[in-house]
């Protein structure tokens, strides 16, 4: 069963690449398989078009987005990196959720209660962000994780979620590296345990 790593960032280098590669290498180190959607060299499409709003009353779901599905069905662990921008997170990744994580795939209501078809998963996030750590909880109060957790992992059922974040992600250094060098296998030891 792969792990489903779904990576959103345009760029080849800094701190969110050097997290995906440094997932890469201790998945492949430990010869855990893994499926890598890096979503902006898929140039997924983030946009809902009209035939997919299902509040509407329509339910189509593109056939590249049922392949996703499939895959999330086949996986109990995905992992997610990306950089929170504008105290959220990137646009692509918000239309990534929007298409993939349907009305009666991921959840249904019954009445006013939503109940999430995602169970049994684990959630491993990795976030980047340019504040310091006091700034993100004092004066953003975490608010980017606790939505991701909250209103997306949670409503879809996927209750076991683990967030490793960086602060202060503007410039890459070395030192930097080092720290997601250190920090991202504390992650994986969470997320295949």
């Amino acid at each position: 069963m792969n792990t489903l790593v779904i990576y959103a960032h345009p760029n080849t280098g800094g701190h969110c690449f050097s997290i995906l590669q440094e997932v890469k290498n201790n998945l492949d180190q430990q010869k855990k398989p893994y499926e890598v959607l890096d979503l902006y060299a898929m140039h997924y499409d983030p946009v809902l078009h009209e035939e997919e709003h299902y509040v509407s009353g329509n339910r189509t779901v593109s056939q590249t987005n049922q392949d996703i599905q499939k895959k999330i069905e086949q996986t109990d662990k995905i992992i997610f990196i990306f950089p929170v921008w504008w105290g959220s997170m990137p646009a692509i990744l918000k239309g990534f959720i929007d298409r993939v994580f349907t009305s009666r795939w991921a959840y249904h209501y019954e009445g006013a209660i939503p109940l999430g078809h995602l169970k049994g998963k684990k959630a491993l996030v990795y976030m980047t962000t340019g504040s310091a750590w006091w700034q993100y909880y004092a004066l953003v109060w975490a608010r980017p994780s606790m939505t991701f957790r909250i209103e997306f992992l949670w409503f879809c059922g996927i209750m076991k979620t683990k967030f490793i974040r960086f602060h202060k992600c503007r410039q890459f250094t070395e030192k930097r590296n080092t720290e997601i060098k250190r920090r991202v296998p504390t992650g994986l030891r969470w997320l295949y345990k």
